[in-house]
């Protein structure tokens, strides 16, 4: 489960406060660099509501993106891609000027 916060682009795009998405952990925003990455601009935008980890960040700038590392659904289940498969929020949210990726 992830709780988006309130005022972000991702709270914007899904239109509700939790989401619950099958993603990987491959990467992790070290907390004690935290205050300064957001210092410099990067917005948590999403954290786990029991370890308050990092789920979810956006970069706001003239693009304002988004990203999470997520797996679309069916990928787990089988090493072929489906090929009816539709891009899922997560994969890459896209920005406000270009729109959904």
């Amino acid at each position: 489960m992830c709780h988006l916060c309130e005022g972000t682009l991702a709270r914007e795009i899904y239109g509700k406060d939790e989401i619950v998405e099958r993603h990987r952990h491959r990467y992790e925003i070290n907390n004690n660099l935290l205050g300064a990455l957001e210092d410099k601009g990067l917005i948590v935008s999403g954290r786990a509501p029991v370890t308050h980890l990092c789920e979810m960040v956006e970069l706001l700038s003239d693009a304002s993106v988004v990203r999470r590392l997520s797996v679309p659904p069916g990928i787990h289940l089988s090493s072929r891609v489906p090929g009816n498969l539709q891009p899922t929020p997560g994969v890459c949210l896209g920005n406000r000027q270009q729109g959904p990726c």
